[in-house]
This record gives structure tokens, sequence and C-alpha cells, in this order.
């Protein structure tokens, strides 16, 4: 009774202001006690791809609705055979569709199995969240093997859930628009489901070819050769000639996305100790001060500070350097994409799934801390203090920086959002 009498009191008598202010300082300090995930190498699947040689050799497609569907769908699937025409590929399909799918000549194994009921349409049934579990777990006993990748080519979700009963490395679909249901599978690779009352919309066909077309373009690796038109072979401004470089930009334009600029000190030290790299400076003709605090624990022999440089002239120092260290900025997205090593020290302003940089030698440190990912650029509006950055330790970007001048980009946690 007292508590229920202080609570009438608290809600009557305290300005809403002031509850506000006392409410968001406990949601603070319960982030601030919460512990954060380490994570190392490299969690966008792009990245992932590249630097992991993944190569795609089963796949499993998931194309259980009907007759019509089937149809707007033959244009995806036979994408999907050209583009691995080496892969084994299973479909499993509605039993009516069968004689269909094998008639296609595309899959070395088609399998029934029925996910509708027959005349489901003409009763206008939805399927509720205490459905899907019955409706999808008999694909557990198809006798499936395990898949490098499992795709589900509907766009509605009442099927997704028979993703969960299958073996395979990533999962590619459409996902969940609104509320998750409990049973939903975490999706590798996914589109975003168009609301049914949208106002937007897209055909069917298009649906499929656009989920199709996102496969290939992630898991079929073609070299970035485009990006390579900003360098210039004969460009003359080379920096330390006859002696291996590596690139540092110690800067952000946020703070929030910054590491400390002693812990790029001593991480430069660690490897000019190992390696007997020289050491170029780079950044924005605005960080150049920053830049000149930096080179000022080096010799003029070991680094030189250059900030300020033109950009068309970056691509041709980047380029040239055996290794370039960053934080989430634009050049160290144009390093990983000439293929330098490429190490990003990665905040928790933005989710790296959606922004690490991406080429074949590039690994992240990240702490992926309770608060991320928070996009808050400005520093007083972090209430944690950069927390996302000070965690991140000049040991395990040492770490990191070894394993990507070894030639082997190993991860510490590779699945740290499952």
């Amino acid at each position: 009774m007292l508590r229920k009498l202080n609570r009438i009191f608290y809600i009557l008598f305290v300005p809403k202001t002031l509850r506000h202010k006392r409410m968001e300082r406990r949601r603070l300090a319960e982030i601030a006690r919460k512990p954060s995930v380490p994570v190392a190498g490299n969690v966008a699947l792009p990245a992932r791809v590249l630097s992991e040689n993944i190569v795609i050799r089963r796949i499993l497609v998931v194309k259980l609705d009907h007759i019509g569907d089937f149809f707007v769908s033959v244009e995806a699937l036979c994408r999907l055979r050209a583009s691995w025409p080496q892969a084994h590929i299973t479909l499993i399909c509605d039993p009516t569709n069968y004689d269909l799918a094998q008639a296609l000549g595309i899959f070395d194994d088609v399998l029934k199995y029925r996910f509708f009921d027959e005349g489901f349409e003409k009763k206008n049934e939805t399927i509720y969240g205490s459905e899907f579990d019955p409706r999808c777990a008999g694909v557990a006993e198809l006798g499936l093997s395990s898949y490098d990748v499992a795709i589900d080519l509907r766009h509605d979700f009442d099927t997704r859930p028979c993703l969960t009963y299958v073996s395979a490395t990533f999962r590619v679909g459409y996902a969940k628009a609104g509320d998750r249901p409990p049973d939903a599978p975490i999706l590798d690779l996914a589109l975003a489901e168009i609301p049914p009352d949208g106002p937007e919309q897209l055909h069917a066909a298009t649906r499929v070819n656009m989920l199709v077309a996102l496969m290939v373009d992630t898991f079929v690796t073609r070299p970035m050769r485009q990006i390579s038109r900003l360098v210039d072979s004969t460009w003359a401004g080379r920096p330390f000639e006859g002696r291996r470089y590596m690139v540092i930009a110690p800067c952000a334009r946020s703070v929030n996305r910054t590491w400390p600029l002693q812990n790029f000190v001593a991480l430069a030290k660690r490897i000019v100790a190992s390696y007997d790299f020289a050491i170029v400076a780079v950044g924005s003709a605005t960080e150049r001060e920053s830049a000149a605090l930096f080179c000022e624990t080096f010799t003029p022999e070991t680094c030189v500070n250059l900030a300020g440089t033109s950009l068309p002239d970056l691509p041709n120092l980047v380029a040239g350097a055996s290794l370039y260290i960053g934080n989430d900025t634009g050049g160290t997205h144009l390093a990983a994409l000439l293929g330098v090593p490429t190490l990003c020290v990665y905040g928790g302003v933005s989710d790296p799934r959606v922004w690490q940089p991406v080429g074949s030698d590039v690994a992240i440190v990240h702490s992926r801390t309770p608060c991320s990912y928070c996009h808050i650029n400005v520093k007083e509006d972090c209430p944690h203090s950069q927390r996302c950055m000070s965690e991140i330790d000049v040991d395990r970007a040492f770490k990191q920086a070894c394993r990507l001048l070894g030639g082997v980009n190993i991860h510490e946690n590779k699945n740290p959002f499952r």
C-alpha cells in the first residue's frame, strides 16, 4: 500500500520534466553497467566474402508458394544457375510445381514439400505465429545436407521460418516488416519486406529478381578495378623513395569516430619497431595541426605530415602504402577498395555491418557497446564519454595489423550480432 501511495505522489507532484530526467539517468546508468562485445576482423558480409575467399558450392532454394509465383520466379532461378554453373543447387517446392521445376533443368535435386494447404487461397486464410512452427518443422525431415547459402524466394514472411530448420552458413530472404516473430530466423543477407498497404510497390517478379541480384552481387566476387582509375601510374610524388611506408589517418570529422591520438602514436611505434615502416600522416587541411602532433613523436626521416594533400593525389599516395590505418572515414574506404592492407578503428556511431570498409585485405577493431549504434557525431551529445572508442586498446589493434601484414585475416568474433 505504501509503495502504491508513493507512486501516486510521484506522478501527481513531481514535475514531468524532472521525472523524465530521472528516468534518463537510470537508463544511462543501466547502459554503463552492461558489458561490451569486442569485435575484430570483418562483420560486413561483402567484406567477409572478399577477405575469407568464400566460395559458394551448395545452394538451397526454398520456393513453397503457388503456380503463378513459380512462373514469375523462373527468370531469377535461371540467373541463379548462370551465376553458379558448377554449384549443386537443391530446390524445395510445392508438389504442384514439382514437374515444372524438373522441366527447367537447372536443379540438381528437387524436393516436394507442402506448406500451404490445398485450397488455401480460396479459404482466404492468414497464417499466424502459432502456425509457423508446425508448418515449417517438416523441412527438418527432408534429409537435407548442409549448404553454403539457403535462400527463400517468397516475399511474404510466412515461409521464412523454414530456414530455421536448414543447416546453412548464410541465410537469404526478405526481412519481416514490423514486429519480429520469435521464430523468425536471423538473415545474413536481406531486403526489407514491402508492406502490402504501402503506396510504393514492386511487381512480384521484380521482388524475386532483386533478391537473387543481391545474392549474386554479394557472393560473386569481382576485382574492384574501377576504383584504380583514380590512381595515376605516372605520379612522381611518392614519399620515402625505396622504403616501405604506412599511411596513418589519425583524425575524423567527428570526435565520436576518432580513436585517441596517443593510441595511434603507440600503435605506430610498435609497427615501426616490428616492420621498419616509414609513416605518412594524412587528413584534411583542417586536420593538419592534429597530424603534426602525431608526427612530433617521430623523426623527420621516419614520419612526414601530408595532411591537406589534394584529394586527387590521395589515391596515388594511398595506393603505394604497405598498410593503411585510420578511423571510420572516407580515406579508409579508399584504401580498402584499392586493395591496400587496411585496419579501421571503428567506433559505435554507425553499424559496421553497413559501413565498414570493404576490400580484399581489411580488418576492423571495434567495441560493440550497449549504446551502439547511436548516430551521435557531436562530442557533447555523447553521454558515455566516447566509450566505444576508448575501449579499443592498442594491443588488439596491433594484433590485427600484424595479421594483415602476414596475409592472415582472423576474426575474434564472427557473429557478434547474434
